[in-house]
C-alpha cells in the first residue's frame, strides 16, 4: 500500500509542476524557476531547437519532458523506441527525475511541439519487452520469464500479454515447455512455436482460449504439418514488424544431409489462416547438425508496405556479418548479401559488434548502437557515419524509426549541465 501512496504524491507534486509552468505561479523573471517564465524558457528552448535542426537539414517533431520540464530539479528523458504508423508517432521513453528515480513513461499518437505529460506505465513497461501499438492504438507489452525478448534464435518462454491501454492482461502465461512468440492479433493471443526446446518437437501454433473462470484457461495446440515438410528448421522469429493486422514468421532449415543446403522460409498469418511458405535456397546456415552455432533471421518493418518486411541474417561463422532480403508474400528478394558492421560499434564480448536497431525507409537502411554519437547508413556494403551535424556537446541518437519518405530520429538534448541538470529528448524526421 506505501507504494500506492508513493505514487499518488508523485503523481500530485508533477500535476502542481505542471500548473506552475503552463499556467504560472510566481512573478520570476529570470526563467530560473516555475510560472510563466518557466513556460516561456521551455517555448523558448524549443523555438532554438527548430531553428538548429532546421539549419542542418533536419524537420523537428517534438520534444520531450520529464517532470513537466521544471526549471529547477535535475530530470532526465531518453527516447527508447518510436513506432510510427499512417505519420502518426507513438513513444516509449526512459525517465529519470530527483523524486521518482528511472521510470518508464509512454506516449500514444503524440501531438504538438512540447510533451510535458507521457504515461507512466508501470512495472509492465521496459524497452527490453517486446511492445507494439496495435490495431486500436493501443501499447501492448509481450513480458517473458527471461526479463528480455531475444529474436532469431529458438522463442522465449513464459510470455504473458499486457495492454497498458485498457489494463488487461493474460492471465494464464505461456508454459515453460512451449518455447516461441507470443503475439495478440485481432483480440486473439497466438504463440509460434517451431517445437525446438517443447514438450511437442514439432512447428506448432498455440491458441489461448480465456476460461470461466480463469483458472480454466488454456492453451490449444495447432501442429502445422507443412511446416515439417521444408526440411530440419531450427532458427526462427514471429513478428508483426509493424503491421497491424498480420504475424510474420521465418526461420531457417537445413535437409537431412548437412547444413550445406540452407534454405529461409517466410509466411505470414492473418488470424486464421497461414500463407503458401515462401522459401529462398541460401547455402550453408551452419556448422553441424546441432541446433549450435546457426543462422540467425530477424524480422523488420518495411515502413513503404507493411505487407513486406525485411529479414536481416546474422551469420553463424561471423556474426558481424549480415544478408539483408525483402519478403514479397511471394517471393525472397535478395536487398544485401555480405554487410560488415562497423568496426567502430562496441562489441560485448569482445568480438560480436552489438548494435540497437535497424530501421529502413525508401531504398535506404540505417543503423545506431545503445546512445551512441554515431548513426550509421548503409552505402553498398559497408556503413557510413552521418547526421554528426545533428548532435552537440554529449548529446546521442537514442532511437531511429522508418517512415515512408524518412527517418524518425530520437535524440537527447543536455539543456542544462550545471546545477540541476536538464535533458529533454527530441525527435527529428529526416527526409530520404
Amino acid at each position: 500500500m506505501k507504494f500506492k501512496y508513493i505514487f499518488l504524491f508523485l503523481a500530485l507534486m508533477g500535476s502542481m509542476a505542471s500548473c506552475d509552468l503552463i499556467n504560472g505561479g510566481d512573478d520570476n523573471t529570470d526563467g530560473s524557476s516555475g510560472g510563466s517564465s518557466g513556460a516561456d524558457q521551455l517555448a523558448k528552448e524549443v523555438a532554438e531547437a527548430k531553428a538548429f535542426y532546421t539549419k542542418q537539414g533536419a524537420q523537428f517533431k517534438f520534444r520531450v519532458h520529464a517532470f513537466n520540464g521544471d526549471l529547477n530539479n535535475e530530470h532526465w528523458m531518453f527516447l527508447k523506441e518510436i513506432f510510427e504508423r499512417n505519420g502518426k508517432i507513438s513513444f516509449i521513453s526512459e525517465s529519470w527525475t530527483t523524486f521518482g528515480g528511472t521510470t518508464f513513461v509512454y506516449k500514444i499518437n503524440a501531438t504538438g511541439e512540447l510533451i510535458l505529460d507521457p504515461i507512466f506505465g508501470g512495472n509492465q513497461l521496459n524497452p527490453r519487452n517486446e511492445n507494439e501499438i496495435n490495431a486500436e492504438d493501443q501499447l501492448v507489452v509481450y513480458q517473458y520469464a527471461s526479463g528480455a525478448v531475444t529474436h532469431g534464435v529458438y522463442g522465449n518462454s513464459r510470455g504473458v500479454m499486457h495492454n497498458l491501454s485498457t489494463q488487461k492482461n493474460n492471465q494464464t502465461p505461456m508454459t515453460n515447455s512451449d518455447q516461441g512468440y507470443l503475439l495478440n492479433l485481432k483480440g486473439k493471443s497466438f504463440v509460434f512455436s517451431m517445437g525446438l526446446n517443447s514438450n511437442t518437437g514439432f512447428p506448432s501454433l498455440y491458441t489461448f482460449v480465456p476460461g470461466v473462470p480463469p483458472a480454466a484457461d488454456r492453451w490449444d495446440l495447432t501442429d502445422l504439418p507443412n511446416f515439417k515438410n521444408v526440411g530440419i528448421n531450427f532458427t526462427n522469429d514471429a513478428s508483426k514488424a509493424g503491421n497491424p493486422n498480420k504475424v510474420f514468421w521465418t526461420w531457417i532449415s537445413y535437409d537431412a544431409v548437412n547444413t550445406t543446403n540452407g534454405k529461409l522460409h517466410c509466411v505470414s498469418f492473418d488470424g486464421n489462416n497461414f500463407s503458401t511458405i515462401t522459401s529462398k535456397a541460401i547455402g550453408p546456415v551452419g556448422e553441424t547438425l546441432s541446433m549450435e552455432k546457426k543462422h540467425m533471421p530477424v524480422l523488420y518493418k518495411n515502413p513503404n508496405n507493411l505487407d513486406q518486411p525485411y529479414i536481416v541474417i546474422r551469420r553463424w561463422n561471423n556474426p558481424n556479418i549480415l544478408d539483408i532480403y525483402k519478403y514479397t508474400g511471394s517471393s525472397l528478394e535478395t536487398v544485401a548479401e555480405g554487410v560488415n558492421l562497423p568496426t567502430t560499434l562496441p562489441a560485448s564480448n569482445g568480438v560480436t559488434r552489438d548494435f540497437k536497431e535497424i530501421a529502413f525507409t525508401g531504398s535506404n537502411v540505417y543503423m545506431i548502437a545503445q546512445a551512441d554519437k554515431r548513426l550509421y547508413k548503409l552505402k553498398g556494403k559497408e556503413w557510413e557515419v552521418i547526421g554528426q551535424n545533428l548532435l552537440t556537446l554529449d548529446n546521442t541518437f537514442t532511437a531511429i524509426e522508418g517512415g515512408a519518405d524518412g527517418l524518425y530520429v530520437g535524440l537527447t538534448t543536455i539543456l542544462q549541465n550545471g546545477g540541476p541538470k536538464r535533458i529533454a529528448a527530441d525527435l527529428v524526421y529526416l527526409k530520404n
